[in-house]
């Protein structure tokens, strides 16, 4: 018989008694391959897996239900910058917030990111827990562990204070990821929290059309995005504005933008137990405002391709654009409300300057 036609008789106790033709012919052989193989030959599932437990002493412990969700949140934002820097909160009572707001920034702080995200915190002394990764290696851990819908851990270990652990554990106990990520020095993402800003005008855009603007202005070979907003208050009724926005391009040999519309109300609203001012839209016909004595209140471009970079991985179905409304050169705001209040990303990019 041929050396290489592996083959396995159970029966026959002399195999040089017939020929590799007969034999072949009177009995339907056994192939070995990474097809096909032997029942015998593969090992029983463990009854009782033997994996490390998770119950080493540890500084914090992220514990996210569904690490497929972190890695499409923080997707936009790898993509943007090079280093994060998260902040962890685990706070109590009504109107508290636990989970990490996360800061990032681009080298010349042109563009600026601040995100929350809302997962259980485990650990002694959360408060002012500061911790800085690189985005790409974070975003390599972070892929590497997650396991499709099951519980992701990230954590801290005592005995490893230079490294962040990602670990995750299957359903059935058998399989476990156990990856890790070096730490930054905290100094090399600089803090946003003294960035304040006067912004008026707050408007909620479809993030599909905002998508195809960009778009556009690429293909027209526009550099930037123009933001430009008008006003007027209402003449009968002064707690009444009308606003028109516009977002548009310049392009080689395309130009034009975006018209949108907007009458709203200010309005006094109770909300634990503080009174607080809101707007209320109204109804609004866009042939009343174009004949209006709109007065000009903004006037700003900013860089495409850095609005882009978030649009470009960002889920979701509406932004929220902030705007000045005082004719200063201030920066945009695009916040994206992912899930609840607490899971969310404000964009902030810097303005071209006239």
């Amino acid at each position: 018989m041929p050396k290489n036609n592996r083959y396995i008789d159970d029966e026959a106790s002399d195999s040089n008694s017939v020929s590799s033709e007969e034999y072949v012919k009177h009995k339907k052989p056994k192939v070995l391959s990474n097809k096909v193989l032997d029942p015998n030959q593969i090992p029983l599932k463990p009854t009782n897996p033997k994996v490390s437990a998770i119950l080493n002493e540890f500084e914090f412990r992220l514990v996210i239900t569904n690490g497929q969700l972190l890695r499409k949140f923080l997707d936009p934002v790898a993509h943007s910058v090079k280093k994060m820097k998260f902040m962890l909160c685990k706070e109590s009572g009504p109107g508290t917030f636990t989970g990490f707001r996360m800061e990032a920034h681009d080298s010349f702080l042109t563009l600026a990111n601040k995100s929350r995200f809302e997962c259980d915190v485990e650990g002694k002394n959360i408060e002012n827990t500061v911790f800085c990764v690189s985005a790409e290696a974070f975003m390599q851990a972070l892929s590497a562990s997650t396991l499709k819908d099951t519980t992701l851990a990230i954590t801290k270990y005592a005995e490893h204070p230079d490294t962040i652990t990602f670990e995750a554990e299957n359903n059935e106990s058998d399989v476990r990821t156990v990856y890790t990520c070096s730490l930054l020095e905290n100094t090399q993402v600089q803090s946003l929290e003294n960035i304040t800003l006067n912004l008026g005008f707050h408007v909620n855009v479809h993030m599909l059309l905002l998508k195809e603007l960009s778009l556009s202005a690429r293909k027209c070979g526009a550099s930037t995005l123009n933001f430009d907003l008008w006003q007027s208050e209402d003449s009968e009724d002064p707690n009444v504005i009308h606003s028109k926005m516009t977002i548009g391009f310049q392009g080689i040999d395309t130009s034009g933008s975006h018209e949108f519309f907007l009458t709203a109300k200010q309005v006094t609203k109770m909300m634990d137990e503080k009174s607080l001012k809101a707007w209320e839209p109204l109804p609004t016909e866009s042939s009343k405002l174009l004949k209006m004595n709109l007065v000009k209140k903004c006037h700003n471009e900013y860089d495409n391709n850095k609005i882009r970079m978030f649009l470009n991985h960002m889920e979701g179905t509406w932004v929220l654009v902030h705007l000045c409304n005082d004719n200063s050169e201030q920066p945009l705001v695009l916040e994206f409300v992912l899930g609840s209040k607490n899971t969310k990303h404000a964009v902030i990019i810097a303005p071209k300057s006239n």
